[in-house]
């Protein structure tokens, strides 16, 4: 069963890059993708969720967190308003040198914006070590 999964994962991630392939050489100019009615109010969903902290009646994990964020972000919502609206507190203390073993791996599977990471509270100092982000500002 392991290994179907893993076959699954591998040719979900291989469909992906060849999506992603096959637009970044097409010749006609990139277009937005329009957002339908399903993913306004995911979005929305989303929104509330960072800002309440919650889903469904239970607290969002760091991971659940970062992945709406990175969804909102991608879709051109502004980080500073998400910030200023939460109520959601970032993690303040962890190992980095664990942190950075996850991050590594984690990145290279959901490639999250460095912003995601630093919004649940991951310090830039380590994302630069995991290779997220170049720079350390």
């Amino acid at each position: 069963m392991a290994t179907e999964t893993s076959s699954q994962s591998e040719a979900s991630r291989r469909r992906s890059i060849a999506r992603r392939f096959n637009d970044a050489l097409s010749v006609k100019a990139p277009s937005k993708p329009v957002a339908d009615p399903r993913s306004a109010r995911r979005l929305d969903r989303f929104r509330d969720e960072v800002v309440d902290g919650m889903s469904a009646g239970k607290a969002l994990s760091p991971f659940e967190v970062a992945l709406r964020v990175d969804a909102l972000l991608e879709a051109g919502d502004d980080l500073g308003e998400l910030r200023e609206k939460t109520t959601w507190k970032p993690v303040t203390q962890y190992d980095d040198e664990t942190m950075v073993s996850v991050l590594r791996e984690m990145h290279s599977t959901f490639n999250f914006a460095p912003e995601a990471y630093t919004f649940v509270g991951i310090k830039r100092a380590t994302l630069v070590e995991a290779g997220v982000t170049k720079e350390a500002t």
